[in-house]
Parts: structure tokens; C-alpha cells; sequence
């Protein structure tokens, strides 16, 4: 006699396992009673289908909803939603169904606008951020990057430049008025190894912006530029509050002991923004010999003042203000008004 399921109008997680601890012993039933499912109660099924595929890896049991899933579009609902998916959760499940749905991309782009919630359009770019897939995506992508809404427009910026590779798309973003598009599209070359890439480095090492400028100088780093780690010590001394907290931000990406002396300065800096951000990045980097002197590497030691010549930094003479604000947070480091 064959194996059957019954479908009862309030069907649970429990009973889904038990449907699919079948799948082995009893496919045909099983695969017919996850179907009616599918077919009976279409929301419940996706709801605790997606469930299951959360953070699964992807097995047979995995891959047997997900094709039952990519029958339909209900699914996307579910991906696009940041109250029912973490954004890892959301990225693995899309991964599973690209591997089930052949139209998954025709699906999504059909299921982007322009007037989603910008809680949304913020997942969907996480999605094609996790997925790789922007260049799947490029004209909603490309509108995008003009959404009024600071953090949606930053983040189509950065995932176009770093789908793309393309320097001209990089350099026209390094034209935008927004500091923090500029910065995110510089660092979208730090995985990018091309005379371009490097050419429009340098030339965003010199932004007035302190997050454009540290991330491009973090980018040559990147890329074995032997004067990057010399710069980066350089503007650790900078007037402006703000370049010293990205620098020291910075040195702890480098993680190098030349990196020491200079954080060990800013620990005793003046502004209580500048230490916190030196203790939080000395903590990557180890500390040189005491029997080992350091140098301060440059390309060129003519290049940088003569006070950086020496082993050890002195605490940098800041600008007298009567109160230092900080207006917005980022990877570089905050940004500061500073109030006479």
C-alpha cells in the first residue's frame, strides 16, 4: 500500500520534517503530499519552507523545496522582507534557489521598483551584493545610485563599482559632490590590481574628504605601494581631528609594527574620538622588538616632514576649539564639525 500524508488545515514544521524524513524511504508520497501543500497553502508552505532553508546547507531535502519553490514567486517576498531573513540568511537561500530557479534574475528584476520600502530595496541590494549578481541587475542598479535615501545610494555605488571593474565608472563616482559615494567607490578598487585602479588611488589619496583620502591611501596599501604606510603615518599627524581618527582606523588594518609608534601617540592625543580610535586599532597591531628600531617607512624619506623621521611621534598640535561635534560614523571614521 502506498505511503500517504494527511493535510490537515493546520499544518506545522513538525509535520513538513516529517514529510521530508520521507524523502528517502517514500519519495513519490512525499514529493505528492509537499506539492499539495505547496498547491493547498501556498503562504504557510513558502513561510516554513524558507524556514528550513535558512542557513541549511544545501542538501537533497533542501533541494527538493527549493525546486517546489521555484514554481511560483511567492518566495521573493519572503528574501526581500529584513523582518523574516537575516541578510546571510537571505543570501543563502537566494544562492539555493539561483541553483533551482533558471528565472530567478528575470524573477527579481521583475520584482524590483523603484517605490519598494527602503527597507527592501536594502535587502535586494544585500541579495545582489551576496549573489555577485549587479551586473544581472544594472539598469534598477544604476537608478539606484541616484535614490535619495544616503545609505541605499552609497550601497548601489560600491556594489556597482565592484561588479563592474570599470575605471570610468569608478572615476565618474569620484565626482560626485557626497563624500561618502566617493569613498565607498574608492573602496571598491582595493581588489582591483590595474594600472587604472592604482592611477585613480592616487588621485583619490588626495581628497580634501578624510574617509575618501584614507581609503584610498588603505588601497594602495593593498596593493604593496611601498609609500602607503609612510602617508597613512603622515596624516596620523593631520591638524583635522577627523583625518587622525581615520588614520588610526587605518594603521589597524595594516596590522604592521611600524604602525606602533604613531598609535602610540594618538593614544595621548588631545581629542577623545582620536584616542578611542588609536586603542581600538593598537590592539591589531603587534608591538616591535624593544631591541629593534623602527623606522618610519616611506618611499622616499624626503617625502614626508622631518619630524617623521624619528622612532618616536610626538602628540600632534590641534586647532583650539570650544567643541568638537561629530556628525556622521563610517569605516574611515567620523566626521566632525567643528564648533568656535
Amino acid at each position: 500500500m502506498p505511503v500517504q500524508f494527511a493535510m490537515t488545515p493546520s499544518l506545522t514544521g513538525a509535520t513538513l520534517d516529517r514529510i521530508l524524513g520521507r524523502l528517502t524511504t517514500a519519495p513519490i508520497a512525499a514529493r505528492r503530499a509537499l506539492r499539495d501543500w505547496c498547491e493547498t497553502d501556498p503562504e504557510g508552505f513558502t513561510r516554513l519552507a524558507i524556514e528550513r532553508l535558512a542557513g541549511s546547507p544545501h542538501t537533497r531535502t533542501s533541494l527538493a523545496l527549493a525546486s517546489l519553490l521555484a514554481q511560483g514567486e511567492r518566495y521573493l517576498d519572503y528574501l526581500a522582507d529584513p523582518a523574516k531573513l537575516s541578510p546571510p540568511d537571505a543570501v543563502n537561500v537566494a544562492r539555493l534557489m539561483t541553483s533551482r530557479d533558471k528565472r530567478f534574475y528575470i524573477k527579481l528584476n521583475a520584482f524590483t521598483s523603484d517605490f519598494l520600502p527602503d527597507d527592501r530595496i536594502t535587502r535586494i541590494l544585500q541579495i545582489a551584493e551576496g549573489l555577485g549578481a549587479a551586473g544581472l541587475m544594472v539598469p534598477w542598479m544604476r537608478r539606484m545610485t541616484q535614490h535619495p535615501d544616503e545609505y541605499i545610494r552609497q550601497k548601489a555605488v560600491m556594489i556597482m563599482c565592484q561588479a563592474g571593474t570599470n575605471p570610468l565608472l569608478v572615476e565618474r563616482q569620484l565626482k560626485s559632490p557626497d563624500a561618502r559615494v566617493r569613498a565607498n567607490a574608492v573602496e571598491s578598487l582595493w581588489t582591483v590590481h590595474t594600472p587604472a585602479a592604482r592611477s585613480l588611488l592616487e588621485h583619490a589619496s588626495h581628497d580634501p574628504h578624510h574617509r575618501v583620502a584614507i581609503n584610498a591611501l588603505v588601497g594602495l596599501f593593498r596593493r604593496g605601494e611601498s609609500s602607503a604606510l609612510g602617508r597613512i603615518i603622515y596624516q596620523a599627524r593631520n591638524p583635522s581631528p577627523a583625518f587622525r581618527v581615520a588614520a588610526a582606523w587605518a594603521l589597524g588594518l595594516t596590522a604592521r609594527p611600524e604602525a606602533w609608534p604613531a598609535l602610540k601617540a594618538l593614544e595621548a592625543d588631545p581629542v577623545p574620538r582620536v584616542r578611542e580610535s588609536a586603542s581600538r586599532a593598537i590592539a591589531k597591531v603587534p608591538e616591535p622588538p624593544a631591541d629593534r628600531p623602527i623606522e618610519t617607512p616611506a618611499k622616499s624619506r624626503a617625502e614626508l616632514p622631518p619630524e617623521l623621521h624619528t622612532e618616536t611621534l610626538s602628540p600632534p598640535e590641534t586647532e583650539t576649539v570650544d567643541a568638537l561635534v561629530e556628525t556622521s560614523d563610517g569605516p574611515g571614521g567620523p566626521q566632525f564639525r567643528l564648533i568656535r
